[in-house]
């Protein structure tokens, strides 16, 4: 049986939950070895959100479902593939549409019954709250922190540093960021 392997990480993820593109690499290709199964390609999206599809490795991933040049997609875990129940039905969709199985390494599912079809679509639906429910935390993050006057974070505009989490003068740029207001002005 032919496999591609699907591995996925935001910069978010990484940093907060551990989870590596080498760690998921390593389990998936475990998993792979002990069924006896022959590695076809490796897709990987470092870096980006499972919010939507629109992902390097996933449209490469979506092409060549479309051409079957595998028998079934293996992952770690299901939100490393997709975080919208829409999306999960697109792909079950088109996976089915080419008679292309899929596997994850942590969770059981079995897409050929309607209880398997079921259980995969919750799992989608958690995976998209929860990324749904981080959304709100980080905008509610962000606007507390404006509200009592602290920088939110980034590089300081020119003619700003930041200073005890606020933004502070800098008197060595504030006559250039005039001058571009005023050529801005100008214009």
């Amino acid at each position: 049986m032919k496999v591609a392997i699907y591995v996925r990480v935001s910069t978010d993820e990484q940093a907060r939950e551990g989870y590596s593109i080498e760690s998921q690499k390593d389990s998936v290709i475990n998993f792979v070895k002990s069924q006896r199964w022959e590695v076809c390609d490796f897709y990987i999206d470092d870096g980006y959100s499972a919010k939507d599809l629109k992902r390097p490795a996933m449209q490469r991933l979506i092409e060549d479902t479309k051409e079957r040049k595998f028998d079934v997609v293996v992952f770690y875990k299901l939100d490393r593939l997709v975080r919208s129940v829409g999306d999960l039905d697109k792909l079950l969709k088109l996976f089915d549409k080419h008679d292309i199985g899929i596997r994850s390494v942590t969770e059981p599912f079995d897409t050929t019954t309607a209880m398997g079809r079921f259980l995969i679509t919750l799992v989608a639906a958690i995976a998209q709250w929860e990324r749904e429910i981080n959304s709100e935390r980080t905008k509610d993050k962000l606007k507390a922190m404006a509200e009592k006057g602290k920088w939110r974070g980034g590089y300081p505009i020119i003619g700003y540093d930041i200073k005890d989490k606020k933004l502070a003068v800098n008197k060595n740029e504030v006559k250039q960021a005039q001058d571009q207001f005023l050529f801005y002005l100008k214009e």
